[in-house]
């Protein structure tokens, strides 16, 4: 309200105000809204809204979410890396047989490089790989020696 509209207000009242009696009024008025803040506030720090029962809820399924979201990547971690290890135990494997086959075939390959100076080995090779001959020995040859097997020289007819 307005001074100007006060105090024509008060004009035309012919009622009295007792300064006393309004004093009074203001001052109940007061202790009744302090009073009302007062329980207000006490029933917050007794008993904690719903609204906040539900913020905790929702925190703590959140909480939960992430810590099994977690446990689903460390396991999907170590389900590829188990993997992995194990595809290289099989390749180790497969590497080890492989050199034990390389070295098998270099101990062959190194038995016939010492056999290679003899003379019955040399002469071997040649009946069978060159398909030479001695003078006087008659060499008889079959379709299937033609076929590019090149073992077909085992019966060479001897005289």
């Amino acid at each position: 309200m307005s001074k100007t509209r006060r105090s024509v207000e008060f004009k035309n009242s012919s009622r009295v105000i007792d300064m006393d009696e309004a004093r009074e009024k203001r001052q109940a008025k007061r202790r009744s809204q302090q009073e009302a803040l007062e329980k207000k506030q006490a029933r917050k720090r007794r008993e904690p809204e719903t609204r906040g029962k539900r913020a905790i809820r929702r925190k703590r399924n959140r909480n939960r979410l992430m810590a099994a979201l977690l446990i689903l990547l460390v396991i999907v971690f170590l389900a590829g890396w188990g993997f992995k290890v194990v595809s290289l135990v099989k390749e180790k494997h497969q590497v080890e047989a492989q050199q034990q086959a390389l070295q098998q075939q270099k101990e062959e390959l190194e038995q016939e490089l010492a056999n290679a100076g003899d003379k019955v080995t040399l002469e071997d090779i040649a009946r069978e790989k060159l398909r030479l001959i001695k003078p006087g020995e008659i060499l008889y040859m079959f379709p299937s020696d033609f076929g590019g097997s090149g073992n077909g020289a085992d019966d060479n007819g001897e005289n």
